[in-house]
């Protein structure tokens, strides 16, 4: 939880979001600075889903947990679907 919460604060004090996914994800989606693209409801898993819904376009998340581990949220835009 330590990581993500650092993560976080360098993104909030001016990191880019695809620097900081880069040096601190796990997921395979980090070479993609955590770029994950489009997605439909029920595509990803839905504590992750959920709160992508409390999202705004530009919005930062606070830690998320699922049941892969924690993660940082940014919506960077919608299709019009959500």
């Amino acid at each position: 939880m330590d990581t993500v919460l650092e993560a976080r604060e360098r993104i909030v004090g001016g990191a880019a979001f695809e620097d900081v996914a880069q040096e601190f994800s796990d997921d395979p989606s980090r070479g993609q600075g955590g770029m994950l693209g489009w997605f439909t409801p029920g595509d990803l898993d839905p504590d992750f889903e959920a709160a992508v819904d409390t999202l705004r376009v530009g919005e930062l998340s606070k830690p998320v947990r699922s049941r892969y581990g924690f993660h940082l949220i940014e919506v960077v835009d919608r299709n019009g679907a959500r």
